[in-house]
């Protein structure tokens, strides 16, 4: 006996587990939609139950987490038969729902308008359930039936809004003062309404051309002449703070006084270090007029050799040595050494 004692409450506790995993099985869906939402579009979100055993009364509550998105309770009655009270207070919609004879299987027990009014950032909005309740009446709370049921809460994702130029940061903010004739490179960095930066073409512009002209494109700034100017970026419709420049007459050049200086005491005394290397060229170049005169005095030389030679081929070998000599000189010696000869021989023939 004590053995079908013990098998009857074995079964029986099966059978109440099994009744209570049937329960479990019951579930309300907040089904909003997978996509993205555009901003002021509103979507209607079905609020379903799956696995409803006779339910004949029940309250239920959806709020958003955040501000973003607007939700309000539809007063479509998607129950037939049903008695649905409905309103909404602090972005919760609060419903009501009566049957008579009870509410089973799957359907839509509501409808929550949800309508985004800001750009979708990456943090979704939850439409939460809760304060469940049923076995009551119309109008009246019923018991707290949570547990009974599993909530699969829904999330809305905004769309975000195309991007657009917002602000627009030129750098450097400010620039030294600049003389004529040199460049300043100018940069700028664009951004959106979500803080992201944005590739776009990008125009720019000098308030005073006379003073600076910038490349449209590139924004090289050139300085022109003296004054100031306001150096400016547009792009997608709007126009950067003004970046000012102030341009100066580049100075003259210095000249050296040591250039300056030997140029005048040169030209006035010649009595300076700088001067005697100024006039030293001209002396240089008097020099080789002179150096050449001895030159014409050379032709001679062949010429007193061709009167001479003659008389000077027996005696004189050495007379290369006297080419340089002049002709008087060689005449007499040619004479004193014919008389030398005569004397010579006039003698030879006494006893």
């Amino acid at each position: 006996m004590r053995f079908l004692h013990s098998m009857v409450l074995v079964a029986l506790a099966l059978f109440l587990l099994s009744g209570a995993g049937a329960a479990s099985a019951a579930e309300i869906t907040v089904k909003t939609p997978t996509g993205p939402v555009p901003v002021g579009e509103t979507v209607v979100v079905p609020v379903i139950v799956t696995g409803a055993e006779k339910l004949d009364a029940c309250d239920i509550s959806v709020t958003a987490d955040a501000s973003s998105v607007v939700i309000a309770a539809n007063t479509t009655n998607p129950v037939d038969g049903a008695t649905l009270t409905v309103n909404t207070v602090d972005n919760t919609a609060r419903f009501s729902l009566y049957h008579l004879t009870g509410v089973t299987g799957d359907l839509p027990l509501f409808y929550v308008d949800c309508t985004p009014k800001k750009s979708g950032t990456s943090t979704p909005v939850t439409l939460a359930v809760g304060c469940i309740a049923e076995n009551g009446s119309a109008g009246t709370p019923g018991d707290d039936v949570s547990r009974k049921y599993s909530v699969m809460n829904g999330t809305i994702t905004t769309e975000r809004d195309p991007s657009v130029v917002t602000t627009l940061v030129v750098t450097p903010a400010t620039v030294s003062p600049l003389f004529t004739g040199a460049k300043q490179q100018f940069a700028v960095e664009a951004h959106d309404q979500y803080g992201d930066a944005m590739t776009v073409p990008v125009t720019w512009a000098s308030s005073n051309t006379k003073v600076g002209t910038i490349n449209q494109t590139s924004g090289l700034f050139t300085a022109v002449g003296a004054g100031t100017t306001d150096v400016t970026a547009w792009a997608g419709g709007r126009t950067s703070g003004a970046v000012t420049v102030t341009v100066k007459v580049a100075p003259a050049p210095t000249q050296k006084p040591s250039s300056g200086g030997g140029g005048s005491s040169g030209g006035g005394g010649g009595g300076s270090g700088p001067a005697t290397s100024s006039v030293s060229p001209a002396v240089g170049t008097a020099t080789p007029t002179l150096t050449p005169t001895p030159a014409p005095t050379t032709p001679p030389a062949p010429e007193t050799v061709r009167t001479t030679a003659p008389v000077a081929t027996g005696t004189a070998t050495p007379s290369p040595t006297t080419s340089a000599q002049s002709p008087g000189f060689g005449a007499l010696a040619a004479l004193a050494g014919a008389g030398a000869a005569f004397v010579l021989w006039s003698r030879r023939d006494r006893p």
